[in-house]
């Protein structure tokens, strides 16, 4: 179903309504963070202003960096990256307060189940990424 709303999506934009970018493989980190902040910033995650903690809960060493480096390119205010010290079978999004804006579009983005925390909490949500999400993450 989203694949044929996103085909007629696309067939309805007129040509100069689309953006084709390369990156070249000679492309230095922060030109790769300079386009995809370009191309993906969302303005309502960076006025809403949650804070953001990830938690690596896997034995792939760098992977919360990489999340948090999407994140950020995407307005996101990652405040803490970190290692659980036991592998987590699940992955997960952990907020306080209302389900906001900022969680629905990680939930979307990273598929992971959404809980609401009764903890407090040193973030305003908090991203596991466990074990189950290994062979289907996109960043």
């Amino acid at each position: 179903v989203d694949l044929i709303k996103l085909f007629i999506f696309t067939k309805s934009l007129k040509e100069n309504e689309i953006e084709e970018e390369f990156v070249s493989e000679d492309f230095t980190a922060r030109e790769i963070d300079s386009l995809v902040r370009r191309l993906f910033n969302d303005n309502f995650i960076e006025k809403e202003g949650k804070k953001i903690q990830i938690i690596n809960g896997t034995d792939v060493s760098g992977l919360g960096n990489r999340l948090a480096r999407l994140i950020v390119n995407m307005g996101g205010d990652v405040i803490i990256v970190a290692t659980e010290n036991s592998e987590q079978k699940h992955s997960q999004i952990a907020y306080t307060g209302d389900k906001s804006y900022t969680v629905e579009r990680l939930n979307k983005l990273l598929g992971f189940n959404t809980i609401e925390s009764k903890n407090r909490m040193i973030a305003d949500i908090i991203i596991t990424i466990g074990i189950d999400s290994l062979d289907s993450l996109s960043f």
